[in-house]
């Protein structure tokens, strides 16, 4: 609903990969419903994804312990995805790019969710706040 107010939908979720796939259907679904093109869609699912897995996958996180909050602002011209958690600190600024351009045997491992997070979005912030890490994306409504 381009011109419209804006909208938002928020999951907080154990990290686990159960936990994630159980708010996917949902997370595509909101976007939908408010109107959201697929392009859109597709990238503000791709953030949340990557993101979530990153921290599952990557962090050591207890899944019954840890969570991550999950906030979907869709608005005239955008959707911001913001996602929090508990984490040890980690600014994805700090991460070494991809090297796209490098034949593959001479890429190192892991980077490629960042890179395409970094590519889909129009601006992409971090923030500490506390003892939580802020990610917070922005995808243009096209």
């Amino acid at each position: 609903m381009p011109g419209g107010p804006s909208t938002t939908a928020e999951w907080t979720i154990a990290l686990d990969l159960p936990a994630y796939a159980a708010i996917e259907a949902e997370v595509v679904a909101f976007l939908h419903d408010h109107g959201v093109d697929a392009s859109a869609v597709f990238a503000s699912q791709l953030v949340v994804e990557e993101t979530v897995r990153n921290l599952i996958e990557h962090t050591g996180a207890d899944p019954a312990v840890d969570t991550a909050t999950i906030r979907l602002q869709v608005e005239p011209e955008a959707v911001i995805v913001r996602i929090e958690d508990g984490r040890p600190p980690f600014d994805p600024f700090d991460a070494p790019r991809l090297d796209a351009g490098a034949p593959l045997e001479e890429r190192r491992a892991g980077g490629m969710g960042l890179h395409l997070v970094r590519e889909l979005t129009d601006a992409l912030s971090y923030e500490r706040i506390g003892d939580r890490n802020r990610l917070t994306a922005t995808v243009a409504r096209t």
